[in-house]
């Protein structure tokens, strides 16, 4: 059985996108179950869906960081097994990305 801790998204500190390269961020996936591995990749998915648009969406994502979680607001526009990629050629460990949500 896992363990889940319910955070309200909006309490954690939204940074811009441009700040994130100031983070450290962990070496190893901070998801553990296949399952939420899964729902990430769903989700960046439709992100880059969202973001590749005529609208160009933001999508919310959190991400931990060696030291604390924080949230940024940014156009996804692409990903791989390894990598996040942010409007303004931002680029994101994806085994930090703890989820995605759609403004």
């Amino acid at each position: 059985m896992s363990h889940y801790e319910l955070t309200n998204i909006k309490s954690i500190k939204l940074t811009p996108a441009n700040d994130l390269m100031n983070y450290t961020f962990p070496d190893t996936d901070i998801l553990n179950q296949i399952e939420d591995k899964r729902v990430r990749i769903t989700n960046l998915s439709k992100a880059l869906t969202f973001g590749t648009s005529s609208q160009k969406g933001k999508s919310s994502l959190v991400l931990d960081t060696n030291n604390c979680q924080v949230r940024t607001e940014a156009v996804v526009i692409g990903f791989d097994n390894a990598s996040v990629w942010l409007e303004g050629n931002i680029k994101l460990p994806m085994s930090a990305l703890r989820s995605v949500d759609f403004i």
